[in-house]
């Protein structure tokens, strides 16, 4: 009986274990999971695209070719001829243009670097400038009594004793530079000034080729009066002018007084005529096409209007040529070698 009592105890004991553990189970498999919080990225508006304006077109009544001309003197005629000129390329090429007149090379340039000024008619040295820059593409050389280019000369005194290298009547050199050039070894050259290119630049390049070490030069400031100081001697022992478009012991105010001048002065060796002449230049952002048409027209009016071309510039043109940089390396050379900064030559 006791042993019966027992087993149900341990029945009952087990059976309410049993109940409790499938009472638990149960609560574990009905229990809701707490939910994982979602994050929702933040997502920036899409920004509404910028609007771009749209150049106007070179050449186009908004955008108009610009031709630029220096006129030192504010010159009057000078504005009106290039504003003339203007409006007959506009004409023919139908393509919208301008003109503007500057009182220096400088303001000149520091549009043309800004890209205002499309056109330009540049001296060689200014060329040089603005080509270093990448800022111009040349198209002609202007013909200035005669000749596209010039050259120079060194002249002494008939009595200075130098042996002449130069005949006249073939207008040749009758030697080469290294001969003509070294009796003025440690001579002392009469210059036009230290921004001529005919004056001081080239021939003091072409000294400095040779190897010929010359004395600090006497500045005389224009080319007839280097004649004039050769003239009387005792100044300098030589000097150096422009030559090819001219000769300045022919000037009037030279050969008025100084009758004997020709005699007394004589040429002891020319220099080539390789200093290029006023020049045509585009701004490198000027389409090719426009330049073509313009290069075209250009041409085909200048001996009908070298006048307005002249006017223009305050410089003799009677012509036009095509032109490329190649014919400003002799220039170059000479400038390097002269030493001479070309920032000291804007406006040459």
């Amino acid at each position: 009986m006791h042993r019966l009592q027992s087993s149900n105890t341990w029945f009952v004991f087990l059976l309410i274990i049993s109940l409790a553990i499938t009472l638990g189970a149960c609560n574990r498999a009905t229990e809701t999971p707490t939910p994982t919080p979602t994050i929702t990225p933040i997502v920036s508006p899409t920004p509404f695209p910028t609007r771009t304006p749209t150049p106007y077109p070179l050449a186009s009544s908004e955008n108009p070719l610009v031709l630029g001309i220096v006129s030192e003197a504010g010159d009057q005629n000078a504005s009106a001829a290039a504003e003339e000129l203007v409006q007959i390329l506009a004409r023919i090429t139908n393509y919208r243009m301008r003109s503007q007149t500057y009182r220096n090379y400088a303001d000149l340039l520091t549009d043309l670097r800004a890209g205002k000024v499309h056109i330009v008619f540049l001296p060689p040295f200014t060329y040089l400038w603005a080509r270093e820059r990448n800022l111009v593409q040349p198209a002609f050389l202007t013909n200035h009594f005669g000749v596209y280019q010039y050259g120079g000369q060194f002249l002494a005194n008939v009595n200075s004793n130098f042996t002449i290298y130069f005949d006249p009547a073939k207008n040749l050199n009758t030697t080469n530079a290294g001969i003509a050039l070294q009796q003025f070894s440690e001579g002392r050259p009469c210059w036009v000034n230290k921004t001529s290119a005919s004056g001081y630049v080239v021939p003091l390049g072409l000294l400095a080729e040779q190897g010929i070490k010359v004395k600090d030069g006497v500045i005389t400031q224009s080319h007839t009066s280097v004649v004039r100081a050769l003239y009387v001697n005792g100044i300098c022992d030589f000097g150096a002018t422009f030559a090819t478009t001219g000769d300045p012991r022919t000037a009037a105010a030279i050969t008025q007084d100084l009758t004997d001048v020709m005699n007394r002065v004589v040429i002891i060796y020319q220099i080539d005529p390789i200093i290029p002449n006023l020049n045509i230049s585009f701004h490198t952002s000027v389409p090719k096409l426009i330049r073509d048409d313009l290069s075209f027209v250009m041409q085909s009016l200048v001996k009908d209007q070298k006048q307005l071309f002249s006017t223009a510039n305050n410089y003799e043109i009677s012509d036009i040529q095509p032109t490329d940089d190649t014919v400003y390396d002799p220039l170059r050379k000479y400038l390097t070698l002269s030493k001479v900064k070309l920032d000291t030559l804007i406006g040459k």
